[in-house]
């Protein structure tokens, strides 16, 4: 008997070890894919020339993939980014929405799609970019496609809102958990004033915007991620009270 409750006691130890373990351990491996996703976009980014296609030797590190399933292949090939054409039809795609989102955002279904397919463009992880807050130490990979695999790597870019390239008449909307057990995607913003910075950087350019406003919404209430005419908005949004509410952090393109 005495035997038995020993085992009993190291294994409800052992197992108590592993549940405060989990978190920092999961919080570092969390950290460590987010730093290597942006590392690999700056290489992209930094060493294809503004007026060429280059080729690029792609190694898979397991980021979401534009179909949202892991790349099963981890071997490294080499494939051709074209820049060029990404920011054509990204430009072409956020003057679409203007006079068309009305009709494209029928439903909650409408944003988990990417956006664009960047396999088209040799991009194989489906990253456009990334958001910058320092106030609250944030950083994260922007994928295309608001469902359940982008958004356990990083912020997520709703489909049928601007892609984040900035212009007029433009409204980028980005979604990032809240409570995520050992990720902090977008836990923080609700410690964002008026006032403060957010840096969005693509492939060509850091776009910087100020906050201007904080909402606090039931999810029927999505007037916040429309275009405004004229102006350069990027929309942040989390679920909060249980996904009963939702909670926006709207910002305004100051240069």
């Amino acid at each position: 008997m005495k035997k038995a409750i020993r085992i009993i006691s190291i294994i409800l130890f052992s197992v108590g070890v592993s549940i405060l373990l989990y978190d920092p351990i999961s919080s570092a491996i969390y950290k460590h894919n987010i730093d290597n996703a942006i590392i690999e976009f700056e290489k992209i980014r930094k060493n294809i020339p503004d007026d060429a296609e280059q080729e690029y030797t792609y190694i898979p590190n397991n980021k979401p993939t534009e179909n949202t399933n892991f790349r099963a292949n981890n071997s490294s090939e080499t494939v051709k980014i074209d820049l060029d054409k990404l920011y054509i039809d990204s430009v072409n795609y956020n003057k679409n929405l203007i006079n068309n989102q009305n009709n494209l955002l029928v439903d909650s279904n409408s944003y988990t799609s990417s956006a664009l397919n960047l396999r088209d463009y040799g991009i194989y992880n489906n990253m456009y970019g990334y958001i910058t807050i320092q106030k609250i130490d944030l950083k994260l990979p922007i994928y295309l496609g608001a469902n359940d695999t982008t958004m356990s790597f990083g912020a997520a870019h709703l489909n049928y809102t601007s892609l984040p390239i900035g212009g007029e008449s433009n409204n980028t909307v980005l979604a990032g958990h809240t409570g995520y057990w050992g990720k902090t995607f977008f836990d923080n913003i609700k410690y964002l004033n008026i006032g403060d910075n957010i840096q969005i950087t693509n492939y060509w350019d850091t776009l910087s915007y100020k906050v201007i406003d904080k909402k606090q919404l039931k999810p029927e209430e999505t007037q916040s991620i429309y275009i405004r005419d004229n102006k350069d908005i990027l929309t942040l949004l989390t679920c909060i009270s249980n996904g009963k509410e939702r909670y926006y952090i709207i910002c305004e393109r100051c240069k």
